[in-house]
C-alpha cells in the first residue's frame, strides 16, 4: 500500500491516508520518526511495527479515558475510536482486552441504565435508547425483567398524581388519565390494570 497523502489534523497530530483512503493517525514527532512521507510504499513490516508499537496501545489508553467518567457502551466506545480513525483490527484487539478487563460491560451497563432511569421512564423508551446505544436485545430484555416492579409503581405514582381519588372519576376521566401516562411509553393494559387496583384498594379502605 501507499501513502497517497499526509493531512493537518488535530492537536499536533497528522491523518495518514493509505492507496486515498483514512489509515491512521500519528502525532507529527511520530511521522518523522517512523520516516513517512507521501508517495512512499508503506511495507507491511513497517504497518505492523505502528500498529504493534505506537496504535495499540495508543488505542487502549483511549479506551481507558473514554471510560474515566462515565460508562459507556461498547458500540458508544468502538465509533468514537472509529470517528478517531484507529485501524478496525486495532479497535478490535482494543475492545476485546477491555472486556477482558470488565472495563467494557454492555451487560453492566444496561442493569445500570434501566435501573436509574425505571423510576422516571417507561419500559418502552428505556428499550429504545438502549438500543439507540447499541446495547443487544437480549441484553436489554435481561435488564428489564430485574426492573419490571419499578414501572408498576412509577404509574401508580402518576396516576395518583393526576388523581388521588381514581374511583371517582368518570368514564371519560378515566380515558383521559390513561391517555395521558401512555403517551409517556407506558403500556396500556399495564396502565389499565394498576388503575382497577388502585380503585379496588380505595374501596376496600373505605
Amino acid at each position: 500500500m501507499y501513502i497517497t497523502s499526509i493531512e493537518a489534523w488535530k492537536k499536533g497530530r497528522k491523518l495518514i491516508y493509505l492507496n486515498n483512503e483514512p489509515g491512521f493517525v500519528l502525532y507529527t514527532s511520530e511521522v518523522r520518526d517512523y520516516d513517512l512521507a507521501e508517495g512512499m510504499e508503506l511495507s507491511a513490516g513497517l504497518y505492523k511495527n505502528i500498529e504493534e508499537l505506537t496504535l495499540k496501545p495508543r488505542c487502549k489508553r483511549r479506551i481507558l479515558h473514554l471510560l474515566d467518567r462515565y460508562d459507556k457502551t461498547e458500540a458508544q466506545v468502538r465509533q468514537k475510536l472509529k470517528d478517531e480513525f484507529y485501524p478496525e483490527e486495532v479497535i478490535d484487539e482494543a475492545i476485546s482486552a477491555a472486556n477482558r478487563g470488565r472495563y467494557l460491560d454492555d451487560n453492566r451497563y444496561a442493569r445500570q441504565y434501566t435501573y436509574e432511569k425505571s423510576r422516571s421512564k417507561s419500559r418502552r423508551m428505556i428499550s429504545a435508547e438502549l438500543r439507540n446505544r447499541g446495547i443487544p436485545e437480549a441484553l436489554i430484555e435481561k435488564a428489564l425483567e430485574e426492573t419490571e416492579d419499578n414501572e408498576g409503581v412509577l404509574i401508580r405514582k402518576q396516576i395518583l398524581k393526576k388523581s388521588p381519588d381514581p374511583g371517582q372519576l368518570t368514564y371519560e376521566e378515566k380515558q383521559k388519565l390513561l391517555g395521558s401516562i401512555c403517551r409517556k411509553g407506558f403500556d396500556a393494559d399495564r396502565c389499565i390494570k394498576v388503575l382497577n387496583e388502585l380503585i379496588r384498594e380505595k374501596q376496600n379502605y373505605s
